[in-house]
């Protein structure tokens, strides 16, 4: 049987979309570049008028996994939801919910969740309907005004800390996008860039992240204690009610990205789902370990973690910087100078790599700093997943010249110590934080703050070196051959 793909938008009333998306505007939700997005008028951005009166964009997508808030600032464009921590309560699905069983009608407005299995869409070459067993209550995720009420455990460093911060966020891991390491050279006009901060916040013999206090009694799973039908004293611990996408809702004939169901888990047992079991570290990149100088398959450096330890939350730091630079020359010995300036025109929001390396072309931050610069223009998203990832289409088309170039996420310093975020900088990468799901080909590696040797009081940073081969036709592929692939 050949892959299954997601069924086109066809049958779905314009009317439920309509519902759908306006209810998404009230939820804990984001504007996410880098998913399908729908207009007030149900087309695509731009929003031209329509039914609805056109307007902004709104994004598909709802948080689905935890997430920490490490610099106690929220992106401006996410709203929390004031839906109690709740399951509604299903009596009968067969009743309550779209079923699935053949012909499966629209899904209406006033239907809030799908009962059946994971639909991964159609069988080339029959035609059917491709489903992943077993049964469950699929809650369709842009519904929340229609009665599917859940939250995902979030939570700012001073709230979990009981007043104001005073211990940093570990990191315990940074997951970069598949793309940028796993190509050995990238082809395409838009190149997608992600990196995900990851936290796990028990000790693990494999990661080796100390236990952090302030969020155990939170998320620890099996700690925890989770306080259904409250959203209105202090935040439950490890509730996590939605993780899992399903893929389109038979009847709705709609991608994956447009609606999502969201996985509550045993209909029969009623419990919740644990997050280190949704979202979990396979390996990790030690960059100490030497490299051996045969050609030889695998690279030694990506240390296999079996097994796969779970996290709990992904981190949102609102001191987040990503530059890029192109490597002039590889053999030269390339160092993070704090005190560099230049860049991009208006864009120095603090140092970068010298010795052999140009000036950043790209040069984006998460803060705001008020006209003085293109400050806000990195952005966190929420995924199709659900979760919190910070990302960024990078335009090759500009460029005067292929090649290598390295991309750096940096925890920018705070003012105060004469760095250049907004924020109070509350978040750092330690001698335990490590680069996390590596590529074979290009894995990024982890800067700890000790080891940066700066002082303007940057959190550490996270780099990969990618190469850039001459744009095709696409946006976002990748791929190529020859060399050892093994070491970047």
């Amino acid at each position: 049987m050949k892959t299954a793909k997601p069924f086109p938008n066809a049958s779905v009333s314009r009317t439920a979309v309509a519902a759908a998306v306006l209810a998404a505007m009230t939820t804990f939700s984001g504007v996410a570049q880098a998913v399908p997005q729908w207009c007030i008028d149900i087309g695509g951005p731009p929003c031209t008028g329509g039914p609805g009166g056109g307007g902004e964009p709104v994004g598909t997508n709802n948080l689905s996994y935890p997430v920490i808030w490490s610099d106690n600032v929220l992106k401006s464009d996410f709203t929390q939801s004031t839906a109690p921590w709740t399951f509604a309560e299903i009596t009968d699905p067969l009743t309550q919910c779209v079923q699935q069983a053949p012909p499966v009608s629209t899904v209406p407005a006033d239907i809030a969740c799908y009962y059946g299995e994971k639909n991964l869409g159609i069988d080339e070459e029959t035609g059917d309907r491709v489903f992943e067993p077993p049964a469950k209550v699929w809650w369709l995720q842009q519904r929340q005004l229609l009665g599917n009420s859940w939250q995902v455990f979030n939570i700012t460093d001073a709230a979990a800390e009981g007043g104001a911060s005073t211990t940093p966020v570990v990191i315990t891991g940074v997951d970069t996008g598949d793309l940028l390491e796993s190509s050995i050279t990238i082809k395409a006009k838009q190149i997608r860039t992600e990196f995900t901060l990851l936290k796990r916040v028990e000790a693990d013999g494999q990661l080796g992240n100390a236990t952090d206090p302030d969020y155990t009694a939170y998320l620890a799973y099996n700690g925890g204690t989770c306080v259904l039908e409250d959203n209105s004293t202090l935040a439950p611990n490890n509730c996590l009610a939605g993780h899992n996408m399903s893929g389109a809702v038979p009847g709705t004939d709609q991608s994956i990205n447009e609606t999502q169901g969201t996985d509550y888990g045993d209909i029969n047992q009623g419990g919740l789902i644990d997050p280190q079991s949704v979202k979990v570290v396979k390996n990790y990149f030690d960059p100490t370990i030497p490299v051996p100088e045969a050609e030889e398959p695998g690279d030694p450096r990506i240390v296999l973690v079996d097994p796969p330890v779970g996290v709990d939350a992904t981190v949102y730091s609102g001191c987040a910087r990503m530059i890029i630079q192109r490597i002039n020359d590889p053999d030269a010995v390339h160092s993070w100078s704090s005190d560099a300036t230049g860049g991009v025109a208006g864009g120095d929001h603090g140092g970068f790599w010298t010795g052999g390396m140009g000036e950043p072309i790209v040069d984006v931050a998460a803060w705001d700093t008020g006209g003085t610069g293109p400050g806000g223009t990195y952005s966190a998203e929420i995924n199709a997943g659900g979760s919190v990832i910070f990302g960024y289409n990078w335009n090759t088309k500009l460029l005067e010249q292929k090649g290598d170039y390295r991309l750096t996420f940096v925890l920018e310093g705070s003012v105060a110590d004469e760095g250049k975020c907004t924020h109070t900088l509350n978040t750092v990468f330690d001698e335990t934080t490590k680069s996390v799901n590596v590529g074979e080909r290009r894995p990024a590696t982890v800067v700890s703050a000790a080891d940066m040797g700066g002082h303007h009081g940057e959190g550490g940073l996270a780099y990969v070196d990618v190469n850039v081969g001459a744009s095709g036709g696409g946006g976002g592929g990748g791929g190529g051959g020859g060399g050892n692939p093994n070491r970047p």
